[in-house]
């Protein structure tokens, strides 16, 4: 059974504007400065691949997971300054196994959360 979870401040900044700028732009297909809709976007994609989409964004792809560095990298390539406790604090909620990363399936929980796909 789930429990209902509201995001902090923090985990918002995950999914600022700058992050879904970035994201929406692979939906971008025409250079045409729209993009569809989330809802538009979800039931045109199977939640697998959405998923799928936005943890290659952040994780290193040779380990498959999402470190704190890999984070960092993510937000400064998009202009985001967040501090180094904001950042733990943002893989932290994401780490359910406490191995300091975020794993693939850890990702899909957190985000199926977010985005109602469960």
């Amino acid at each position: 059974m789930s429990e209902s979870h509201t995001p902090s401040q923090l985990e918002m900044e995950l999914l600022s504007d700058a992050v879904l700028q970035e994201i929406f732009s692979e939906f971008d297909k025409h250079n045409s400065g729209k993009v569809p809709s989330m809802r538009q976007i979800q039931s045109q994609i199977p939640q697998d691949q959405t998923i799928l989409s936005l943890f290659d964004l952040f994780s290193n792809k040779s380990s498959n997971s999402i470190s704190k560095q890999d984070l960092e990298d993510t937000v400064t390539d998009l202009g985001l300054e967040i501090s180094p406790q904001e950042l733990q604090e943002m893989i932290n909620v994401a780490d359910l196994n406490g191995d300091g990363k975020v794993s693939l399936s850890e990702f899909k929980t957190l985000v199926s959360s977010k985005l109602n796909f469960s």
